[in-house]
């Protein structure tokens, strides 16, 4: 199969593309690149609301652990109790609090929440500073 390539002749004919061309692949251009940043922009802010409720998870998972490895016997139970808004000792980024609810005379359910701090620094009142709750975990304890 033989393919051929004729060269044009015409005076008339012009090579290049039209200016309808040119604004429509400009046009195209600009809207790709668009698209494309607002899909950067995008996964960056995701990527840093999972990075916030990874730690927010880690410091609930640390002080819940605390919490139960501090009850070992029926005195240590029976003074299991809420506690107020604090500032997470490791990072004070984060507001913690806990709250116990007794279930029946042995068993409790404590679940601790973690809040960002709105402003970080030593003389801020945890209570005040707290945002929006970012997460929850919480387990049930036996009386030993």
């Amino acid at each position: 199969m033989n393919i051929y390539f004729r060269k044009s002749n015409n005076k008339n004919s012009r090579a290049g593309f039209s200016v309808f061309e040119l604004i429509f692949a400009v046009g195209l251009l600009a809207l790709v690149g668009f698209a494309l940043t607002t899909l950067l922009a995008t996964a960056s802010r995701v990527n840093a609301q999972d990075a916030m409720l990874t730690t927010a998870s880690q410091a609930a998972q640390r002080e819940l652990e605390r919490i139960k490895n501090t009850v070992k016997t029926s005195n240590d139970f029976l003074a299991l109790a809420s506690t107020p808004k604090a500032f997470v000792s490791d990072d004070p980024r984060y507001i913690y609090q806990v709250t116990v609810e007794e279930e029946n005379s042995s068993l409790k359910y404590v679940g601790v929440n973690i809040y960002p701090a709105m402003t970080v620094g030593a003389a801020t009142d945890p209570e005040t500073a707290a945002g929006k709750r970012i997460i929850r975990i919480g387990t049930y304890l036996m009386r030993p």
